[in-house]
C-alpha cells in the first residue's frame, strides 16, 4: 500500500506497509529507515532515496514532501515510525491551545511562523497544552 502526497509539480509517494496504532485507535503510522539522526516528535519527509530527514520550512523544496511526524528517535539506517494522521499525546507538550501548530525550522513543530519561513504548513489542531491531532493541510507557499 502507498501514500500519496501531491502538489503543483511536486510528488511524494509513502510505500511500505500502512499502519493503524492499537495504542491509540484511528492513527495511521507508516515506517521508513532514517536517512539521518531523527529525534522523537520531529516534523519529516521523504528523500528522494526514500529515506527520512527532517523538513524545514525554509526550504522550499520541502513544501510538498512533508508527511508525518517521528514517533520514536533513530540513529542513521534504523527504522522510524511516521504518524500520517492521528492523534498523540506527551506531558512534554506545553501547546496554547488557542493557536494552531505549524512546522518550523529543521523539524519542529511551532506556533508562530518563523521569519525565515518560505511556505506554511499546518500540521494540525492542539486538543490540550500535551495533545495533539497531526493533520496535514496543503502548504502555503509565500
Amino acid at each position: 500500500m502507498s501514500v500519496s502526497i501531491q502538489g503543483p509539480s511536486l510528488q511524494v509517494i509513502v510505500s511500505g506497509i500502512i499502519s493503524y496504532s492499537t495504542a491509540i485507535p484511528n492513527n495511521v503510522y507508516v515506517e521508513k529507515t532514517a536517512g539521518s539522526v531523527i529525534g522523537i516528535h520531529k516534523v519529516v519527509k521523504v528523500g528522494d532515496d526514500g529515506k527520512v530527514y527532517y523538513a524545514s520550512c525554509d526550504v522550499l523544496s520541502d513544501a510538498y514532501k512533508v508527511v508525518g511526524l517521528s514517533l520514536n528517535s533513530a540513529n542513521v539506517g534504523e527504522p522510524v515510525r511516521i504518524l500520517l494522521f492521528g492523534r498523540i499525546r506527551d506531558n512534554s507538550f506545553s501547546f496554547d491551545t488557542a493557536k494552531s501548530i505549524f512546522l518550523g525550522l529543521d523539524g519542529q513543530v511551532v506556533q508562530e511562523i518563523p521569519v525565515e519561513a518560505r511556505f506554511v504548513q499546518v500540521l494540525g489542531k492542539v486538543l490540550s497544552r500535551n495533545e495533539i491531532l497531526f493533520d496535514l493541510d496543503e502548504p502555503i507557499i509565500l
